[in-house]
């Protein structure tokens, strides 16, 4: 089965960053796998659209799975889970959408802010499976919102604040650009963040002869491309008078950079 609607329960429930929390919730019944990349749709309470989360962790007990995700609180919904009581049950579907490949080669990963979540849920399941190694970037404006669990320090992370609190001081891509001048090897990047950062991203990888896939970060409603809700446009290479657009949803999150246009996705960002 790809996807299922689901009841779970919320069984824990911790501080990560400043505003940010990591939620777990069980499920109930039979459950599919999932990959990194993936996200679930979840009913909140204050909010008349389910919620799409990316999954930090998921992982199979019995027959049925238990998974994480990383939230900022930043409205109605999140406010609701913020102060949801642990016990507590809600209604959700998924997992959703194509997440990223298990990385064949050097990988770069480029996380900002709680973007981090889908890249270290990919580089644990690669390190589980003895893939390649890879390496984690992860960056925001200062420590406090950083979150800075055993989970990253045994994937050794690079840390990056563009105040100098914590690690390297500038932005992620900085570090990233730091390390591409100063070395020979030619990764793939994978990177989860605002879209302003998959963007940069983007640019990045273009000029660097690279690869980069990204995920993308909309509003999604329904999760499944019935709503139209998550359109990206598609660049010029790709487009066709019938297909300019993509559901995020459906044909994302994860995306090659080069698929979108991002002159256009800029000029329409909320």
């Amino acid at each position: 089965m790809s996807w299922i609607r689901f009841g779970a329960r919320l069984i824990s429930r911790e501080p990560a960053a400043a505003g940010q929390f990591i939620a777990e919730f069980e499920m109930e019944g039979e459950a599919p796998d999932a990959q990194p990349g993936q996200f679930v749709q979840l009913a909140l309470p204050d909010a008349f659209w389910p919620r799409p989360f990316s999954l930090l962790d998921w992982r199979h007990e019995g027959g049925g799975a238990r998974f994480k995700i990383l939230f900022a609180v930043v409205g109605g919904g999140t406010r609701a889970l913020e102060r949801m009581a642990i016990g507590s049950r809600l209604e959700g579907h998924g997992p959703l959408g194509r997440g990223f490949p298990a990385p064949a080669g050097p990988t770069w990963m480029i996380a900002g802010g709680y973007g981090v979540a889908p890249l270290l849920f990919s580089a644990r399941r690669s390190a589980a499976l003895a893939g390649p190694p890879v390496r984690l970037f992860y960056g925001a404006a200062s420590k406090d919102l950083l979150w800075q669990g055993s989970d990253l320090r045994e994937q050794a992370a690079i840390f990056t604040t563009v105040d100098g609190s914590l690690g390297r001081q500038g932005t992620v891509l900085d570090a990233v650009r730091e390390d591409l001048a100063a070395g020979s090897e030619r990764p793939v990047l994978y990177s989860c963040g605002p879209m302003g950062l998959l963007d940069a991203v983007g640019s990045l990888a273009e000029e660097s002869g690279l690869t980069a896939l990204v995920s993308i970060e909309t509003l999604m409603p329904c999760g499944m491309g019935v709503c139209r809700g998550c359109a990206v446009p598609l660049s010029n290479d790709l487009a066709s008078e019938t297909r300019r657009y993509v559901m995020a949803c459906e044909d994302g999150p994860v995306m090659d950079s080069r698929a979108v246009d991002w002159k256009l996705e800029r000029a329409c960002r909320l």
